[in-house]
């Protein structure tokens, strides 16, 4: 009994010890990376966020792909070629997860500021 328990004991502890060095960070993309987004037309479109370092991200927008691997503090960043107006489109980051950024478009990004009558 007490041999069978002791191996009971070394199996859950290798079981403990195997999970906590397998267990990875997902692929995360900055906060800015959000459904219902307008990304900049006619120019490059940089895409970043973190994941485990030695981590393969690929990063898809329509017809483009690219792929990062994150440095040593786990930050990653892919620039996709400029893309016309456009969309609805699906900005997918995949690693050992996979996100999905739906109803993305493609065209002017304009910030407006001033006086609170401006309109």
């Amino acid at each position: 009994m007490r041999k069978r328990c002791r191996s009971f004991s070394c199996l859950l502890l290798a079981a403990v010890v195997f999970d906590c060095a397998t267990s990875q960070a997902d692929v995360r993309l900055h906060s800015l990376f959000s459904d219902n987004m307008v990304l900049q037309q006619e120019m490059r479109i940089p895409v970043w966020g973190s994941a485990d370092p030695g981590e393969t991200v690929t990063v898809t927008l329509n017809s483009q792909t690219a792929t990062a691997m994150p440095d040593a503090k786990g930050k990653w960043m892919v620039k996709l070629t400029p893309m016309k107006a456009g969309g609805p489109l699906e900005l997918v980051a995949s690693g050992r997860n996979t996100i999905t950024v739906r109803n993305v478009l493609v065209g002017e990004v304009w910030v407006g500021s001033g006086q609170s009558n401006m309109h």
